[in-house]
C-alpha cells in the first residue's frame, strides 16, 4: 500500500497548473507562471525527492518492468519489496513496487543492476494539470463564472469557436459512437449538462491502488500548501464539457488521474492509458503533462497509438519553452491555444513539436457544482481547454469518415487552416493551423448558412447520486 505521505509529497512539485476553486471561482482569464511549493504537515521535502536534471519523484518507489518468465511474488520477497499496483498493456506488467525507508534514486538504481530480471526500472513521476501555480502564498485559479450569470445559450454559441465552422460541422454529425476517454480530474456526472450524453465511468487512479470510479471530488484538504483547497475541482468537468460542445453524440469515458488538488502520478497515467485502450476509446484526451520524457509513459503512449487510438494532448501553458510530455511524444496530437482572432495566447507553449491549434482563451464549458455555489458554467483558458476542441474534431471526423482514430487526428492537422501569417513571431512553432472543423470532415455540401445555437436538452430528475465533498 502506497505511504500516505509519499504520495501527498508530490503536491510540492507544481510546476505549471490553473484550475478553480470550488467554492469560489474566482475572475481570473489567464494562466500564471510556474513555481515550487512544499507543503507543510504531514508530507515534508523528504516525502518527495527532486531530481538533479529536474523532475519530481515519489520518493521509495519505482516502475519496474520483469524479464518474460520471472516470478513477480518471488521477485518481490527475494528483494524485500512490496507491491503497489500492477498495470497490463499488451501483454507488459509495469508493476510499481515500494521499499521503506529507501531512497527512490537508490531503489531505482539498485533495480536496474538487476539486469538478469529486470526489463526496466524508472522513477514515479509527478505529472499535473498545465495551467498554472501560485506565487507564494496561493492565488485563485483561472474560471470565471461571471457572477454566475453564463448559461446554455452561451456555452452553445460561443463566438470564439464561430470561425472554426463548429456549427456548421455539427450540421453533418455529432460524432455518435465514438468513444472518447477524459483523463482528468474526473467529472461532475450530475451536472445537467451531461443530461442524455453517454457515459461510461472509469476507475479513479489518482490514488492508488485505484478507485472504483473517476466521479470528480473534494476533499476539502490542502493538499499540496498553496492556501487554496482542492483547486482542480471542476477542471475534468470543464474539459468534458467542451468534448461535449464539439462532440456531442460521442459517449465520453472520464478516467481520473489528477486529484482534486490537481496532481497525479506517471504510474497513474499508464493505468488510465490501459484503461482507455480495455474500454475501446477511439480518442484519448490529455489536458495534462510533465516536463519528463519518462520511457514507460512513453511506451504506453505508444501502445495506445498502435491500437489506432488518437491521442491528443495540451502542449502546455510555458511559452518560454520546454517540451511538455505525453504532448511532444511521437504520434500524440500537442495542441496549443489562440485567441478568438487567432493569435498564440500568450501563456500558451510553442515549439516544433506542436501538432496545430485550436481556440483555448475564454472558453465556456460546464463547471462541476459545488455547494454553496449556483454556477453551472464557467470561462476558462488554457492549453487544457484547446486540447479537448482538437479531441471533439477528430471524434466528428471519425464518425463522419468513418475512419480509425490515428487517421482522423491526421485529417484534423493536415485540413487545419495556416495562421502563420497573423503570428510572425512564432512561425513554424505553432503546428500545422487551427482547427476547421468542417474541412476535417471534408467540407460536406451544403453547409449552413447561419448558425443556430445547439440547445441544451431540459434538466430531468437526476438519477445520480450528488456527491458532497467529505469533512
Amino acid at each position: 500500500m502506497i505511504r500516505l505521505a509519499s504520495l501527498r509529497g508530490l503536491a510540492t512539485f507544481f510546476l505549471i497548473f490553473a484550475l478553480s476553486s470550488c467554492g469560489d471561482v474566482k475572475r481570473v482569464i489567464e494562466p500564471r507562471a510556474t513555481s515550487s511549493i512544499s507543503r507543510p504537515g504531514a508530507a515534508t521535502r523528504s516525502d518527495l525527492l527532486a531530481l538533479p536534471d529536474g523532475g519530481h519523484v515519489v520518493n521509495s518507489q519505482a516502475v519496474v518492468v520483469l524479464r518474460q518468465g520471472l516470478g513477480l511474488s518471488d521477485f518481490l520477497t527475494r528483494h524485500g519489496l512490496t507491491q503497489v499496483v500492477v498495470v497490463r498493456i499488451d501483454q507488459t506488467d509495469y508493476i510499481l513496487v515500494e521499499q521503506a525507508n529507501t531512497l527512490a534514486p537508490e531503489l531505482v538504481r539498485t533495480l536496474k543492476a538487476l539486469k538478469d530480471e529486470v526489463e526496466s526500472a524508472d522513477f514515479n513521476y509527478g505529472l499535473e494539470a498545465p495551467e498554472y501555480v501560485f506565487e507564494g502564498g496561493g492565488q485563485p485559479m483561472s474560471f470565471d463564472d461571471q457572477g454566475s450569470n453564463l448559461d446554455d445559450s452561451g456555452y452553445a454559441s460561443q463566438s470564439q469557436l464561430g470561425h472554426t465552422h463548429l456549427p456548421e460541422a455539427l450540421s453533418a454529425t455529432s460524432a455518435y459512437g465514438v468513444k472518447v476517454a477524459i483523463l482528468d480530474t474526473g467529472v461532475d456526472r450530475t451536472h445537467p449538462g451531461f443530461y442524455g450524453v453517454k457515459m461510461s465511468v472509469g476507475r479513479d487512479w489518482s490514488i492508488l491502488p485505484p478507485g472504483s470510479s473517476a466521479y470528480e471530488t473534494r476533499n476539502g484538504l490542502d493538499d499540496d500548501g498553496d492556501h487554496v483547497n482542492d483547486e482542480a475541482y471542476g477542471h475534468g468537468t470543464h474539459v468534458a464539457g467542451i468534448v461535449k460542445l464539439t462532440a456531442p453524440g460521442a459517449t465520453l469515458i472520464p478516467i481520473r488521474v489528477l486529484n482534486d488538488d490537481g496532481w497525479g502520478t506517471t504510474m497513474g497515467l499508464i493505468g488510465a492509458i490501459a484503461d482507455a485502450i480495455t474500454k475501446g476509446a477511439g480518442v484519448i484526451n490529455m489536458s495534462l503533462g510533465l516536463t519528463d520524457d519518462v520511457d514507460h509513459v512513453r511506451i504506453a503512449v505508444a501502445s495506445a497509438v498502435s491500437h489506432g487510438i488518437a491521442v491528443v494532448a495540451s502542449a502546455g501553458n510555458k511559452p518560454t519553452g520546454g517540451d511538455q510530455y505525453p504532448a511532444s511524444y511521437p504520434g500524440v496530437i500537442s495542441v496549443t491555444a489562440v485567441d478568438a482572432s487567432d493569435v498564440v495566447a500568450p501563456f500558451a507553449s510553442r515549439g516544433t513539436r506542436v501538432s496545430m491549434s485550436a481556440p483555448g482563451v475564454g472558453i465556456i464549458s460546464l463547471y462541476a457544482q459545488a455547494p454553496g455555489h449556483q454556477a453551472l458554467y464557467a470561462r476558462g483558458s488554457g492549453t487544457s481547454m484547446a486540447a479537448p476542441i482538437v479531441t471533439g474534431g477528430v471524434a466528428m471526423a471519425m464518425a463522419y469518415l468513418e475512419s480509425g482514430g490515428q487517421q482522423s487526428a491526421q485529417m484534423v492537422v493536415d485540413t487545419s487552416t495556416p495562421i502563420d501569417d497573423l503570428n510572425p513571431t512564432v512561425r513554424g512553432l505553432i503546428g500545422r493551423g487551427r482547427i476547421d472543423f468542417l474541412a476535417a470532415i471534408g467540407n460536406p455540401e451544403p453547409p449552413l448558412e447561419d448558425w443556430e445555437p445547439m440547445p441544451s436538452p431540459s434538466p430531468s430528475p437526476n438519477p445520480f447520486p450528488t456527491f458532497q465533498p467529505k469533512p
